[in-house]
């Protein structure tokens, strides 16, 4: 299946903007990302923690619906899906 990728903000200075890329079907949130991260160098860290946990303070959407990070490894994207990332919301 064919996925497109988002990323916004600071998470565009260790991604791509839009990177459109392939998945076997029934592969997870979760794994998409982390397979994603391992392609671009230093994203790794800012995606995942050191137990290999989705960092809740990034925002992920898939079609522009909120995904909540526990649920990434039980929500299966489908062919021609959009995955956006947004950095963690700051200020003040």
């Amino acid at each position: 299946m064919k996925i497109t990728i988002l990323a916004y903000g600071r998470l565009r200075e260790y991604f791509p903007e839009k990177t459109e890329t392939a998945f076997s079907e029934n592969t997870d949130l979760k794994e998409i990302l982390r397979q994603f991260s391992l392609e671009n160098d230093d994203g790794g860290s800012l995606l995942f923690d050191c137990s290999g946990h989705l960092r809740r303070n990034i925002i992920v959407q898939v079609n522009k619906k909120r995904i909540v990070c526990d649920s990434a490894a039980s929500f299966f994207p489908k062919d021609g899906d959009e995955i956006i990332l947004y950095p963690p919301v700051s200020g003040g």
